[in-house]
């Protein structure tokens, strides 16, 4: 069977030798049983993240025998589902019905837009979409590896240079989706995941719209600090440069490792801070490209992906990038070269911070008469004493002026200056109301998965799943940690991140004194691309893990071999001659990689040699019966996996330690046959195809 969490082969309830959880299904009684199968196809197992309006799970695909995940539309709050029944999503009124089939047409017409994009690079691939459960499903690509805010959690922030060479691909699949007239909405480092390869896909479309029609109200979801002001109400000028924004405030997150102010504090006050203040390593060019990104006004920013992506290559290149200067900073950085794109000047209403608005230069290599200029009138007789006599009233005046602005000016200052600050606070908090609503967020802490997203949504806020693990079973599936906390004043439509507790039991090993640092003995890969990592001290063992070229890992026992080793939290075998104690020893040559290609290899080519046909089991025991998945005729290859001994087994309420006894002590091959994977007796299979035929039953 396949594991819950991972969806790779595991045994239940047991710990899973790939993702080390324990093997066992989710009780959430709005969320797919798993073990469901979708479109007679998919497998569904436990879930990796929920939202306000889906539930993605990790699933298998077998067909192609490969991970997927699977995206289901369940809008919180407006449809049910009690699993323990069926797995079919009920609403209660026929607004309610309305609504899901509403969604469940743009849930599906938005996968067929962005599906066209499968196979480009930095965009997640869509598989499959269709409806079931009386509502609509997507299937995408199984994605390996941390997003970006778990990556610079362990890794620390990105150079900025790196970091948008990364993010051109996902510019340019987003220029070809924005064609398509639908944008994202919801770019953040959480839904960028870094692969093994370095490699950067953008995922999560949930919240993606078409955006052809302006006059049309879009719903308000958004992330704090990764959504531009417009986003923040329904009836905002939403298009491509919203996921300008999005982008370049996820590149800001990465490289400073601060959360960019939010686009509606922004609007009131801007206090964002260069990333080169913040000691983030970014060229001037691209510091001046990515601050033209995160413009707090849409008519100032970066209008779309083309223009980004012209942007950065030039950048990278060394050139200044010729951006116009915006109208309320006059120490941003701005190109030197002249001819840069020039939007319209924004209105002056659109400002109500008091900031100083200042024209935009039109680049011209002309001068232009202004034509507003009067021609210089003919020159005339001297006025010298006219001026003069006007010269002498005018310092009169002045004079008395400074006399009544020392006798009243600090009263008349301190009123005019608070008369100001009032204003602007009318005019900050009118402009809040506007466009949204502050909630206060509940604290669900304790509550289970269903008692806190009944909350939260209620609230009118949306949310998020993460899974935490715990050694308290009381823990179990219930919130242990959210943020923003209980109590905090966020806007409508904010989402609320929930950590919800998987408990764990703790390992049933004796505790043994951890060695010290003196004690630990480090050896380094010399593979020219990686080592393997198995289960047992054998070739033919499963794979549980690889060490890359020249990686350090920490010796546990050299006996035989095969060393004991641990890296990355994983704890297997590995060849002894592929690691040294010299970290500048020779990498393997062509000809050794080959060899030990040979070796490590667990794909060996067995026989069936018994007589007529054998048992293909699910478990390894000899018992007939509920475990046999098919037969194996005489004669057939299967591909050997691993040797384990049989197992006593519960079967039908009852432990069976007489007829097979002799499991205990009986060999079994767990091989794949037909695409399936299960256990086979070992002495009816052979490495050679002509060995004898096997004629005794046992």
């Amino acid at each position: 069977m396949y594991c819950f969490n991972c969806m790779k082969e595991a045994e239940s309830r047991a710990i899973c030798p790939y993702c080390h959880k324990q093997n066992v299904p989710d009780r959430i009684p709005h969320h797919l049983a798993p073990g469901t199968v979708l479109n007679g196809q998919y497998i569904v197992g436990n879930s990796l993240g929920e939202g306000g309006f889906g539930i993605t799970y990790v699933g298998r695909d077998t067909k192609l025998q490969m991970r997927v995940a699977i995206k289901e539309y369940y809008p919180l709050g407006k449809v049910s589902r009690d699993n323990s029944r069926d797995n079919n999503v009920y609403t209660a009124t026929p607004e309610q019905s309305e609504a899901l089939e509403s969604g469940k047409e743009s849930f599906l017409r938005e996968a067929r837009s962005i599906a066209r994009f499968s196979g480009e690079k930095g965009v997640v691939n869509i598989k499959n979409y269709f409806e079931e459960h009386n509502t609509a499903y997507i299937i995408m690509d199984y994605l390996e590896g941390d997003n970006l805010l778990q990556y610079i959690d362990r890794h620390g922030n990105f150079d900025a240079r790196t970091l948008f060479k990364l993010m051109l691909p996902i510019m340019r699949s987003l220029q070809k989706i924005h064609e398509e007239n639908v944008i994202h909405r919801d770019i953040s480092p959480d839904n960028i995941i870094i692969s093994p390869d370095n490699s950067l896909t953008l995922t999560d479309f949930g919240s993606a719209r078409y955006f052809s029609n302006q006059n049309a109200e879009m719903s308000i979801m958004l992330k704090q600090g990764y959504a531009p002001e417009e986003q923040y109400r329904s009836t905002g000028n939403q298009g491509p440069w919203t996921d300008v924004y999005g982008l370049c405030a996820t590149i800001y997150k990465c490289i400073t490792g601060v959360t960019p102010q939010s686009g509606l504090d922004r609007a009131h006050s801007d206090m964002l801070k260069k990333p080169s203040q913040l000691g983030a390593v970014v060229s001037p060019a691209l510091e001046t490209v990515l601050m033209y990104g995160l413009a707090v006004h849409q008519n100032e920013r970066c209008r779309d992906m083309k223009e980004l992506i012209e942007l950065t290559e030039n950048a990278l290149r060394g050139k200044a990038a010729n951006i116009p200067a915006p109208l309320f900073d006059d120490e941003r950085t701005v190109g030197a070269e002249s001819g840069g794109f020039v939007k319209a000047p924004v209105r002056p209403e659109a400002y109500s911070d008091g900031f100083r608005q200042r024209p935009i230069p039109t680049p011209t290599t002309e001068r232009r008469p202004d034509p507003n200029y009067a021609a210089a009138p003919p020159k005339q007789q001297s006025k010298g004493p006219l001026i003069a006599a006007v010269v002498i009233a005018a310092v009169a005046v002045i004079l008395a002026a400074v006399v009544l602005v020392m006798v009243l000016g600090k009263n008349d200052g301190d009123d005019k200056n608070e008369a100001q600050t009032t204003a602007a606070a009318t005019t900050a908090e009118t402009y809040a109301q506007e466009t949204v609503r502050m909630v206060a967020v509940p604290d669900v802490s304790g509550k289970t998965r269903k008692e806190a997203a009944s909350l939260i949504g209620g609230a009118g806020l949306d949310y998020a799943m993460e899974s935490k693990t715990t050694s308290e079973l009381s823990e179990d599936n219930k919130v242990l940690e959210q943020s923003p906390k209980g109590g905090e004043n966020v806007s409508e439509g904010s989402k609320v991140t929930l950590y919800i507790g998987q408990y764990e039991a703790p390992q049933t090993e004796p505790p043994t004194e951890a060695p010290t640092e003196s004690a630990k003995k480090i050896m380094y890969c010399r593979a020219s691309q990686h080592a393997n990592i198995r289960v047992s001290p054998s070739s033919k063992s499963t794979s549980i893990g690889q060490v890359p070229s020249r990686a350090a890992v920490e010796v546990l026992d050299t006996s035989g071999d095969f060393y004991r080793i641990k890296y990355n939290g994983v704890t297997g075998y590995v060849w002894s001659e592929v690691f040294s104690e010299d970290i500048n020893a020779p990498l393997y040559t062509e000809e050794e990689e080959t060899t030990y290609a040979v070796i490590s290899s667990s794909n060996t080519d067995m026989y069936c040699r018994a007589s007529d046909e054998a048992s293909f089991r699910s478990r390894p025991t000899s018992l007939n019966g509920d475990f046999i998945i098919t037969k194996i005729p005489s004669g057939a290859k299967v591909r050997y996996i691993s040797s384990t001994q049989g197992e006593l087994i519960t079967h039908n309420g009852k432990t069976f330690y007489e007829e097979y006894e002799s499991d205990k002590n009986r060999e079994f091959y767990k091989v794949e046959y037909n695409g399936q994977t299960g256990y086979v007796i070992a002495k009816f299979f052979s490495s050679d195809p002509n060995a004898p035929i096997v004629t005794d039953s046992w």
